[in-house]
């Protein structure tokens, strides 16, 4: 007989997208330093992205992501790569379950007038890539790839602004303190109902609320007897 017992309670990899400033590597550090003291597995491009790896394809990696925590800064919102990997978390939907943000607006007010200033910054970029782009006859690949970047990044600031302005995201300081025990709250909690897959012949799909508790037992008719009680890991039988 051949199968595979499997319980699974797992987060998946948490990815953070954030934008270099040192002013922001204390409130990083905890948050990096809560995730590795409870298990949890995370991406981050200063250890993740190796010798020529693509840039763009891990941005593009973040957006896919299942979790996302964006410590949305004031040059988070001024850095085309940050609000590249902004457009691609969006692009994959279902932000309110996939996304936990950590908002430092700084100078930038928490309301329309915000938008509008963020609007007015890309808009005023892109006026200054089309310029570039005909000094250099229009011919510019790069240049035409950013201008397309930065048309992506205005349509999408109305979603994140609704998204920001609306959650509660409470203060960076309180996030992030204690090891950002708030926010692996916030994460764990977010786990999947622990679900039991069975892949034997002949056996069905069995739930763990009603998988039987009872000790278990695989005899060997040789030397020894094997004994298997409360197991929560994968049980192998070939």
């Amino acid at each position: 007989m051949k199968g595979k017992i499997r319980m699974s309670m797992e987060l998946s990899k948490v990815y953070i997208s954030y934008k270099h400033d040192s002013k922001y590597d204390g409130e990083l550090d905890s948050i990096k330093k809560g995730l590795q003291n409870n298990g949890i597995g995370f991406s981050i491009d200063q250890t993740s992205l190796g010798y020529k790896d693509d840039i763009e394809e891990y941005e593009k990696e973040i957006g896919q992501a299942d979790r996302v925590i964006m410590i949305i800064t004031p040059g988070y919102f001024k850095s085309l790569a940050c609000m590249f990997e902004m457009t691609q978390i969006f692009k994959h939907g279902r932000v309110e379950e996939r996304v936990f943000p950590i908002v430092d607006m700084g100078y930038i007010p928490r309301n329309g007038d915000g938008l509008s200033q963020i609007k007015k910054f890309w808009q005023s970029e892109k006026k200054k890539k089309a310029q570039e782009l005909a000094k250099e006859s229009g011919n510019s690949r790069f240049r035409i790839t950013e201008i397309k970047k930065i048309d992506n990044i205005i349509c999408q600031l109305d979603d994140l602004w609704q998204f920001i302005v609306h959650v509660n995201t409470g203060s960076i300081d309180e996030l992030t303190k204690d090891d950002a025990a708030m926010l692996i709250v916030a994460l764990k909690k977010s786990l999947p109902t622990p679900l039991v897959d069975r892949e034997m012949n002949g056996s069905s799909l069995m739930s763990a609320d009603t998988k039987p508790t009872t000790p278990r037992a695989v005899s060997q008719y040789g030397d020894k007897s094997i004994y298997i009680e409360n197991n929560s890991g994968d049980i192998i039988i070939n």
